[in-house]
């Protein structure tokens, strides 16, 4: 890495993209923002499923999202080059798994982005576009192989509009080292919708995955946000820190977030464990005790 590559980086380090909430979450407001291109990503995680979220936005506030979804208890074979306890069953999804969306005769785009908030989940607030403001969140299942990606459309005209929503499901099927591996990504959105001024309507896109023979995971997008969100609260109300500096108690309040997260079932039973796209259901230790 060059010297001046080097000075960008650290300069970029002391810069504030975010600013804490009163609700315990950062905002990144990118109204008036124009230090862009910036790249960062979230990992969120449930006892059976690691999500990490990567996100680019451009100079035009357009963003690129990626899934890196991860079954840490899910084992594939291993390749000769790589540790067997760490051959996840994982694949990265970027955009193009998403349904197509039309609004009247044309596809219809997000566009720009007006923020980005953080509070337990990750949420991508995007500006009213032909009538249509849209929020996207990403959220794990807490106990099951499941990640979801959560789509508001508000209506903020004043007459209906009608849209037609794409099939999405792909499904993926593999030997592992516990048996048989089954991937399937599907919307639960309807095919064709009409929100009138002022409502809004609520889909969801679902990352799951099962062994052998047991059920799919649940897929009803309000029992599973309600989990997470009754996690948040647990989390939220125990070992609470209160100090003059917001920051801090932002900082702590996510640091508690990712600690009780980061716990794993395996067969033994649960295990916490560093995430990172390396380290689940097992301990390492000397990284651990750093933490």
């Amino acid at each position: 890495m060059s010297s001046l590559a080097s000075a960008q980086d650290l300069s970029q380090q002391n810069e504030v993209f975010w600013h804490t909430n009163t609700d315990h979450g950062i905002t990144w407001d990118l109204t008036k923002e124009n230090r862009l291109p910036h790249d960062d990503n979230l990992e969120m995680s449930g006892s059976m499923v690691s999500g990490i979220i990567s996100y680019k936005v451009n100079k035009a506030k357009e963003v690129e999202i990626s899934r890196d979804i991860i079954f840490p208890q899910l084992r594939k074979y291993s390749k000769s080059n790589e540790s067997m306890y760490r051959a996840y069953l994982r694949s990265q999804y970027k955009d193009e798994i998403l349904p197509v969306i039309t609004l009247g005769e044309k596809k219809y785009e997000t566009g720009v982005l007006d923020s980005i908030r953080i509070n337990g989940k990750i949420s991508f607030y995007f500006k009213e576009r032909d009538g249509i403001q849209v929020v996207r969140t990403f959220f794990p299942a807490m106990d099951g192989r499941c990640f979801v990606e959560k789509w508001t459309m508000s209506n903020k005209g004043a007459k209906p509009q009608k849209m037609s929503i794409g099939a999405t499901e792909l499904v993926q099927n593999e030997a592992g080292f516990h048996g048989q591996y089954h991937r399937k990504i599907v919307t639960d959105a309807k095919s064709a919708v009409e929100i009138n001024p002022g409502e809004q309507y609520i889909f969801g896109i679902y990352f799951m995955a099962s062994l052998n023979d047991e059920p799919e995971p649940e897929r009803s997008l309000t029992v599973i946000e309600h989990k997470r969100d009754l996690f948040l609260d647990t989390v939220s109300s125990n070992l609470m820190l209160k100090t003059p500096d917001s920051v801090i108690n932002t900082l702590f309040y996510f640091s508690k977030i990712r600690s009780a997260e980061s716990i794993f079932r395996s067969r033994l039973g649960l295990v916490h464990s560093p995430g990172g796209g390396s380290y689940y259901v097992g301990i390492w230790a000397n990284d651990q005790a750093e933490y």
